[in-house]
């Protein structure tokens, strides 16, 4: 019959301590010897708790909006909370979920908005998915289910055709590459994703694709460049209305969005990090290859520091132009007074108060494109910390 497990590291102590007297072991040799047999006991027996990471942040929000015509100035408080999880199935297979404060309705955003009657919070899962990374050529990994984004953002502002809290629902795959020479890298990102479902008709589907690449010009300098283009089939197929009821901006005719949508998103930039204190300089060009008129956007921004660590100071600013049916207003980012249809300044700086603490002070004063000359105000000072 086998010792019981709880009596050998006992065992192993008193013969340690008794081997100790005879050949004037100290205690160090002791301890090693015991925790050598703990660390090879852990890894024949290992926990499934060993393989679940868990994940989180917390936002409080202070937001004064003004300027809207026809619309007093507005003061809100909100909060964010967000708590998830990833746990490895297997050696290649990662299933992860999150949960989320805000409606479950609006996909653009997890914040709520505080003084409603003191109800409670509503909390919805964002994400629920499997992720399957392969070791097979090229392919670094197959997502299904609810899963982040992959798109590659501007570094500056990134969410001008993808708002951030937008989690897509389907199938993505990412290649990449390490060619050698002048390319670091080239990756490769191919999405089928299910934007409304219908029992009785047509289902309204997007496809995306992405081509990304990142090169070392020298030490110190690197730039990075993409290339995404968002197809979107038929979003008001048969009689659905659920993009159509978020529009914020698309023109519309007959109660049908005027233009077809196929996003082209291209951004480059260039790090400079060589002389300490880092700098990037950003550009992105937007152009809805499927409009017939007001399809195009753009924006440049730059950016001084980084937010990362406790001390850390970053100060951005970017201007952006984005026309009315340049980016699929239901997805578009929603910081804003607007979605689309805009000009505007943003200006922000971000201190980290401690690595996972920090404050991030940010303001965007915006103009209608058409037919306007006023302009619309929103400051904003968050308080966030990540656990």
């Amino acid at each position: 019959m086998k010792p019981c497990r709880c009596l050998i590291p006992a065992l192993l102590v008193t013969s340690a301590v008794s081997t100790a007297q005879d050949a004037l072991l100290n205690k160090g040799d002791v301890a090693r010897i015991v925790d050598e047999y703990l660390s090879a006991q852990q890894a024949a027996d290992p926990s499934p708790f060993d393989a679940l990471s868990i994940y989180g942040d917390l936002r409080l929000r202070q937001e004064q909006t003004t300027g809207l015509s026809g619309a007093p100035q507005r003061h809100r408080s909100r909060v964010r909370l967000r708590l998830g999880s990833t746990w490895l199935a297997h050696e290649n297979l990662e299933v992860g979920a999150r949960a989320v404060t805000g409606s479950r309705l609006d996909p653009r955003s997890s914040h709520v908005t505080l003084g409603d009657g003191l109800d409670g919070l509503e909390l919805s899962l964002d994400r629920a998915y499997a992720t399957w990374r392969p070791q097979l050529g090229p392919i670094t990994w197959v997502s299904a289910g609810k899963f982040s984004n992959p798109v590659r953002r501007n570094p500056v502002y990134g969410e001008l055709v993808w708002d951030a809290d937008i989690q897509p629902e389907g199938l993505a795959l990412e290649a990449a590459w390490s060619p050698r020479g002048w390319l670091d890298s080239l990756e490769l990102s191919l999405g089928q994703w299910l934007l409304s479902e219908q029992q009785l008709g047509d289902d309204a589907v997007c496809t995306f694709g992405q081509v990304a690449l990142q090169s070392r010009l020298q030490e110190g300098v690197e730039t990075h460049m993409s290339a995404a283009l968002t197809l979107v089939h038929d979003p008001t197929p048969g009689v659905s209305s659920i993009l159509l009821d978020d529009n914020r901006g698309n023109n519309v005719i007959a109660g049908d969005f005027a233009e077809n949508f196929g996003v082209l998103d291209v951004n480059a930039d260039v790090s400079l990090s060589g002389a300490g204190t880092p700098w990037v300089v950003s550009a992105e060009w937007i152009d809805n290859v499927r409009a017939s008129q007001t399809q195009n956007g753009w924006a440049t921004g730059v950016a001084w520091g980084r937010a990362a660590r406790a001390g850390d100071w970053r100060v951005y600013y970017q201007w952006q132009s984005i026309d009315r049916d340049a980016v699929f207003s239901p997805f578009a980012q929603d910081d804003f007074t607007r979605a689309t249809g805009f000009d505007s300044h943003l200006l922000g700086v971000n201190h980290q108060l401690t690595d996972g603490v920090g404050l991030h002070l940010w303001g965007m004063v915006s103009e209608a494109s058409e037919l306007s000359n006023n302009n619309e105000w929103r400051l904003r000072l968050d308080l966030n910390v990540k656990f």
